[in-house]
């Protein structure tokens, strides 16, 4: 009778356990390399119903739609000749995160600084082309994404569509919630 007692209570301590592991390897299965993957709404979508399934799996209510963390607003500024960039990012909200960073590009003492565009919880690519016209000193292309290697590779892309071919990197940043 003792052994059946123990037994008993062996299997109630560790069933909580075990049921812990099998959604956590079911989550481990739903991991995507968003670095690698050439879609990256198309695979974040596929990782929400992935996960979304291990929760039902263990008898968790679905995953559902986050609010975002209060602030994670990031700009870009850039002054008027092209040469010079000011950033800001991790503000409580989108007008600090501009002024911020037109006071960033202002401390170079160059004139014409203003803001560019503001992101929030995203990592924003800023490729540049010197034969572009949007300043003395070229044009720039901008692209938004949740990671950081698809923001680079989109704001490249849209450069080279432009038809530029000495398009670069100049600047990229994340801010808030982003990989």
């Amino acid at each position: 009778m003792w052994a059946l007692l123990i037994f008993a209570v062996v299997v109630t301590c560790l069933a909580p356990q075990a049921a812990a592991q099998i959604p956590m390897q079911c989550y481990n299965q739903c991991y995507v390399n968003y670095g690698r993957c050439p879609n990256v709404t198309q695979c974040q979508g596929a990782q929400e119903q992935c996960l979304s399934s291990c929760a039902l799996e263990a008898g968790l209510p679905p995953r559902g739609p986050a609010k975002p963390p209060p602030g994670g607003y990031g700009a870009d500024a850039l002054s008027s000749d092209g040469t010079i960039l000011g950033h800001a990012k991790n503000w409580d909200t989108a007008e600090g995160a501009r002024s911020g960073a037109v006071k960033s590009c202002a401390k170079s003492g160059h004139e014409g600084c203003r803001a560019l565009y503001h992101y929030r919880h995203q990592c924003v690519a800023l490729a540049w082309s010197r034969s572009g016209r949007m300043t003395s000193n070229g044009s720039c292309f901008v692209a938004g994404a949740q990671v950081a290697s698809a923001a680079k590779s989109d704001a490249l892309a849209a450069c080279s569509a432009a038809g530029f071919k000495d398009c670069y990197l100049r600047s990229f940043s994340c801010s808030g919630r982003a990989w």
